[in-house]
């Protein structure tokens, strides 16, 4: 997977401490699916550095956080949230994916204030 606002490999970015050369300017490498800054004297691995840009990045964890909940029942905090919003029981999805998708867009519904 290739992120365009990742650190090209090679590339360099701002210094950073290594526990035995102090303050050095890091080497950039690619471990795939990773992108990790080491040491260009000693190639100790200092930090590995995030891949995308924050909306990137939150789009990846919203898709993990449906992927991992897909196929589980409803909770029941989410079928009394869904009541509270106005869902009748019969249309309170049994997938705790789709209801947690549900609740998002009655939410933002509400918010940009339409009904």
């Amino acid at each position: 997977m290739d992120y365009p606002s990742a650190p090209a490999p090679g590339a360099a970015i701002s210094k950073l401490d290594c526990s035995d050369y102090g303050p050095v300017t890091p080497i950039i490498r690619r471990r795939e699916p990773h992108v990790g800054a080491w040491c260009p004297t000693c190639e100790r691995h200092l930090r590995w550095l995030p891949q995308g840009t924050a909306e990137e990045r939150e789009r990846r964890r919203q898709k993990a956080l449906l992927a991992a909940m897909a196929g589980r029942d409803t909770t029941g905090r989410q079928a009394d949230f869904l009541q509270r919003l106005g869902v009748a029981e019969r249309e309170i999805p049994w997938d705790m994916a789709d209801a947690a998708r549900m609740i998002d867009r009655l939410l933002r519904t509400r918010r940009d204030g339409r009904s």
